[in-house]
């Protein structure tokens, strides 16, 4: 169960921390738009929205682009290849490309 902190807001457990400020989550607080309202002009889960937000996982190349057009180009698609997933994954997949060459 989140816990309070000296400041009054919740804490939300270590596994639903955002693993880093996203485009997407600042987008939704700004416009105050909910993750299922999005998950529904995307054609996707809530699920995959709230992911995606917290920077757990990226999304794919069609459905970023289809975050950025529900967005009217709040989310670009650019900006998930700036994540540190998105660098981590890049890495990962250098050193495979790497080692079989």
């Amino acid at each position: 169960m989140p816990g309070r902190t000296p400041y009054g807001e919740t804490e939300l457990p270590p596994h639903k921390r955002p693993k880093e400020e996203t485009f997407l989550r600042k987008w939704l607080v700004a416009n105050g738009i909910s993750q299922g309202r999005l998950a529904r002009a995307v054609g996707t889960t809530t699920r995959a929205i709230s992911m995606w937000a917290l920077g757990q996982v990226i999304p794919d190349l069609i459905n970023a682009y289809l975050i950025e057009h529900a967005t009217k180009g709040g989310v670009p698609v650019s900006s998930w290849l700036s994540t540190e997933i998105a660098r981590k994954t890049w890495g990962m997949r250098k050193a495979k490309v790497s080692e079989r060459l």
